[in-house]
């Protein structure tokens, strides 16, 4: 078969790409930033390509007849990079597989007890939280940071990645170093409870990012905390297939040429 080619930096996309690795299927994988290559294990038959592409780079890449299949592993909020990979797939012919991650938002409601409320997107969490008191933990990440500008830095402290890129984010954010965890998760209930407590923070901003972003471990924590936790809602119900449906059709495709 052909080489497939996976878009991720997500939990999914590297064990698709694991996945491709065990099984013999010559693949590539697109991560959007260094890190997010840095963070892999050492491949021997995936190709690993870094940095961000655009949509008329994709459609080139897709148009070398390189590739039989793609699969759009990125992360649920990664809506643009989503949007670029469908459009050049189609403009080249080539299949498509959505892999989504399930969403866990309302049976970690029924487990949880935190307080939640729900936003549609980081700027309204910043304007539902700008006539609150208390420390705010933000764990949404650094490209999101400019949305809180209108808050007090001396509110907020953020968890984010350890990586140049985040750092500087943060930097030009002016969030104050004190107020900087760099950190790669996911993370626990005790460690995320720790650092509300430690932060003295009475809110915890979050995405809905499911088991793989480790979304229930922050609410039992808000719960165990007595903080509140403010949910950044998807953008939209995606159709797509899970994990596990994309490694047999990556089997199927590797049948197709046998």
């Amino acid at each position: 078969m052909g080489r497939v080619l996976i878009f991720g930096g997500t939990t999914e996309g590297r064990l698709l790409a694991e996945f491709c690795e065990k099984s013999g299927i010559p693949a590539e994988l697109s991560v959007a930033t260094d890190y997010g290559g840095e963070v892999l294990p050492a491949f021997q038959r995936v190709r690993v390509r870094k940095g961000r592409i655009p949509e008329p780079e994709i459609l080139a890449l897709l148009e070398t007849g390189a590739f039989d299949a793609v699969f759009d592993a990125t992360h649920p909020y990664a809506a643009h990079i989503s949007r670029s990979v469908k459009n050049a797939c189609r403009a080249a012919g080539v299949r498509r597989f959505r892999v989504v991650r399930p969403e866990t938002g309302e049976y970690s409601r029924k487990l949880s007890s935190a307080v939640i409320r729900e936003a549609e997107d980081s700027r309204a969490a910043a304007e539902l939280l700008l006539p609150t008191e208390g420390g705010i933990l933000l764990t949404t990440g650094s490209r999101e940071l400019p949305d809180f500008a209108a808050l007090p830095r001396e509110r907020l402290f953020v968890r984010v990645l350890p990586s140049t890129e985040a750092l500087t984010a943060c930097r030009e954010a002016g969030i104050l170093p004190a107020h900087i965890a760099a950190m790669q998760g996911p993370f626990n209930e005790e460690l995320n409870e720790a650092m509300l407590r430690f932060y003295g923070c009475r809110y915890l901003v979050t995405k809905e990012s499911g088991s793989a972003g480790g979304f229930e471990e922050k609410l039992a924590a808000c719960a165990a905390a007595g903080a509140e936790a403010v949910v950044i809602r998807r953008p939209k119900e995606e159709r797509g297939i899970t994990l596990r449906e994309a490694e047999q059709i990556l089997l199927s495709l590797g049948e197709e040429q046998t």
